[in-house]
């Protein structure tokens, strides 16, 4: 019976064994500042505490707290990036 990988080594075969070749790469990327983008508007508006009450696993604070995480490596590694996190630092 075949093990599940974890989601590192999910990760790194996504990005590195794509049947799409090296273009999933900058989808994945995006995909994860576009989220992250999303996380911290909701946050900022409300939508996300109300949208994550009934999570009691993670808290809407950590879901964005994340996100600005995401956000600040990706800013470093890349340059910067269309976001507004600064007030939300």
């Amino acid at each position: 019976m075949p093990t599940q990988k974890t989601n590192d080594e999910f990760v790194s075969d996504l990005m590195m064994f794509s049947r799409r070749g090296a273009i999933i790469q900058p989808f994945v990327l995006q995909a994860l500042k576009t989220f992250s983008e999303m996380v911290i508007a909701q946050h900022k508006s409300g939508e996300l505490a109300e949208k994550m009450k009934t999570n009691w696993f993670v808290s809407a604070d950590a879901w964005a707290d994340c996100a600005r995480e995401i956000l600040e490596k990706m800013e470093a590694q890349y340059g910067p990036i269309k976001a507004d996190i600064e007030s939300e630092r």
